[in-house]
């Protein structure tokens, strides 16, 4: 049935609770409703987020402007209930960052990453959702090599095996940017914090950029990436991928 003001209440309540305990779903709700998301940006929220805060959130994500407006609908009888969300809202966040200005690629980055909320490091090698994986490798083949890259340098935090044909093909982008991260995305183990992505196939294709690619910097990256290889390779217990 529909659902009433307390219960709507004691949600804003939950999100509140969760977000203070940096429950990564709840921080990202925070990034992704609240109208005033900078605020909350590298803050504590249990420092600066209060329960007008979360009732807000709640509001917006039902289609109100406020709270107050969405409590007049609830005195009015009117059926609140959650509006059905697309099959995937991350895709429509991943094409944003196509016509998005600096801070509001920093926004949807943070809610894309594994553990929003968290800093870079904490998020290296986390796991990605099905979700956000399967709208980062759709956002690989993006018309904008803003996205492209955007997708590798997320992919390249949060590796996935899944992801490695989608990451390969992007070597052959036109755009060298691209491809330089790319590269970087196959390649660079430190960004993935123990994961690797590195294997015989790989290094094979990573070697016909070394000597092939039109780009001078990505023909650099790649002669870097696979003399770091080697070295890590020739240490005491180095095996290869």
């Amino acid at each position: 049935g529909p659902m009433s003001l307390d219960s709507l209440r004691k949600h804003a309540k939950t999100l509140l609770r969760r977000a203070h305990a940096r429950s990564p779903d709840a921080v990202e709700r925070v990034f992704k409703s609240h109208p005033q998301w900078r605020r909350f940006y590298r803050q504590k929220l249990a420092n600066v987020m209060r329960l007008a805060d979360a009732q807000l959130i709640v509001a917006r994500e039902l289609g109100f402007a406020s709270w107050a407006q969405l409590k007049a609908a609830v005195a009015n009888g009117e059926d609140v209930s959650e509006a059905l969300q697309p099959e995937n809202s991350y895709r429509e966040i991943v094409d944003r960052v196509a016509r998005a200005p600096i801070m509001e690629v920093v926004r949807c980055g943070t809610i894309l990453s594994a553990l929003p909320g968290r800093r870079p490091l904490e998020n290296r090698g986390q796991p990605l959702s099905d979700q956000k994986l399967d709208a980062l490798i759709w956002g690989l083949e993006h018309q904008s090599p803003k996205v492209r890259r955007f997708c590798l340098e997320l992919l390249d935090n949060n590796p996935d095996d899944r992801a490695l044909p989608k990451i390969l093909a992007c070597l052959d982008d036109a755009v060298p940017r691209v491809r330089w991260h790319a590269v970087h995305a196959l390649s660079c183990d430190t960004c993935k914090s123990g994961v690797s992505l590195l294997t015989d196939e790989v290094r094979e294709r990573l070697r016909q950029i070394a000597r092939h690619d039109s780009s001078k910097k990505v023909r650099t990256q790649a002669q870097a990436r696979l003399l770091e290889d080697r070295e890590a390779l020739q240490q005491p217990g180095g095996a290869a991928g």
